[in-house]
């Protein structure tokens, strides 16, 4: 794929030119490629600092909160009942965080353990 700066509007390549970073750079002009119409959405220093919101609307984003949806479990049974967990949630410090193992690769590499904060809602694989 090959994205000239050029072809960018102008107001696009002058905010590229704030950008301190070769990778940053690079990592906006290739969403802007797939996305361009995020920009009617967020302004480009949000879009810049979060990549992720450049999903938001896209069919990989409805792929990816439908597989969300079915690896981790909305209903949890007992989630009252937790008082603590083993695990800390990133977001809010907390310790009541719901998890399981998935074999999700080859049987030579560990297990991935999806986790869920019960406090926040987080959710996350490690």
């Amino acid at each position: 794929m090959t994205l000239r700066l050029d072809s960018l509007p102008q107001h696009v390549r002058d905010f590229l030119s704030t950008l301190n970073s070769p990778q940053l750079t690079r990592k906006f002009c290739v969403n802007y490629h797939l996305n361009p119409s995020a920009l009617e959405h967020f302004s480009m220093e949000d879009l810049a600092s979060d990549s992720q919101l450049w999903l938001i609307g896209t069919k990989e984003a409805n792929n990816r909160n439908e597989w969300l949806e079915e690896v981790y479990p909305k209903d949890i049974q007992g989630a009252d009942d937790m008082t603590e967990s083993v695990l800390q949630c990133g977001k809010c410090k907390q310790y009541k965080v719901d998890y399981y193992q998935k074999q999700t690769r080859g049987a030579d590499e560990p297990m991935t353990l999806f986790c869920h904060c019960l406090n926040c809602g987080a959710r996350w694989r490690q």
